[in-house]
């Protein structure tokens, strides 16, 4: 294969690589937005499942080990803060 040809076959793949790249990660911030606000198949999304929920029952610990919901929330909103800055 010719210079130019193993130019235009990596071209290719790094082009091929990247639009992967992006797709997988627009796919990622669409679940994460579904989980938190959409429609799920599989059941209820966070925001449906606190709309209802006082803040006394957000900030109350179920068992003294266990996390509140809130704290839950916080901690989750977090992590997709911080994986959406890495991507």
């Amino acid at each position: 294969m010719s210079v130019s040809g193993n130019f235009m076959v990596t071209t290719t793949i790094k082009l091929f690589n990247q639009i992967c790249h992006e797709f997988l990660i627009n796919n990622i911030i669409r679940q994460l937005n579904e989980i938190q606000d959409g429609s799920l198949w599989f059941d209820q999304c966070f925001r449906d499942k606190i709309d209802n929920l006082s803040d006394d029952d957000a900030f109350t610990r179920p068992i003294p080990k266990i996390h509140s919901v809130a704290e839950q929330y916080f901690s989750y909103a977090s992590m997709e803060k911080g994986m959406c800055s890495q991507i």
